[in-house]
């Protein structure tokens, strides 16, 4: 920078957005020549809930990475907790998984995750026929109000910080709430991890 010296450089430029880009180039809301520069090739990746058969690939790969940064032997996922995290939904798709693994790692107590080692909201994930109160009409099982209202919270807290590209102050005034209570709310949900 500041150079009067040209330097010739190589570079290669992925761009990654959780939106079509075309629509938003239509309705103005991102720049049309720019889109045109950087669409040269197009992959478009459906999200981590239609591709159940990558989840176990991309555990395995987080659990690798995590384990070596916390400096903790977790080798391995049991299939108990292999089996809840294929059936989860993932609407907070891989960043969401990863996460989850992370938590894993630091609560392991052997070599491998068990099914106690995920969140709560995989062993309870809300289906059709769940009642606000967590009541399921088929298996009779009753949870707290509050692990009941959690995952609810969750993915609005999620959804808005997303709409705002994950700026907090927008995102808490869009909920109606002080930031001091969007922060501490985005730590007990895990999402203070996810941002950036």
């Amino acid at each position: 920078v500041g150079s009067t010296v040209p330097v010739a450089t190589d570079v290669r430029v992925i761009l990654a957005s959780n939106e079509p880009l075309e629509p938003l180039v239509a309705e103005g809301a991102f720049r049309a020549d720019l889109f045109w520069r950087v669409n040269v090739v197009s992959i478009e990746l459906p999200p981590l809930r239609e591709r159940r058969g990558d989840v176990a690939h991309l555990a395995r790969h987080f659990l690798s990475r995590k384990a070596r940064s916390a400096r903790h032997p977790v080798h391995g996922i049991d299939d108990e907790a292999m089996d809840l995290l294929r059936r989860h939904a993932w609407p907070g798709n891989i960043r969401e998984l990863e996460n989850v693994i992370e938590r894993a790692v630091v609560l392991a107590e052997g070599d491998v995750v068990v099914a106690g080692d995920l969140p709560p909201h995989l062993h309870h994930p809300r289906t059709p026929g769940t009642t606000r109160t967590g009541w399921h009409p088929v298996r009779g099982e009753r949870q707290s109000l509050r692990l009941a209202i959690a995952e609810p919270e969750r993915l609005i807290i999620l959804a808005a910080l997303r709409n705002h590209d994950w700026n907090r102050i927008r995102t808490a005034a869009s909920l109606q709430i002080d930031r001091t209570t969007l922060y501490r709310k985005m730590k007990a949900h895990g999402l203070d991890r996810m941002a950036g």
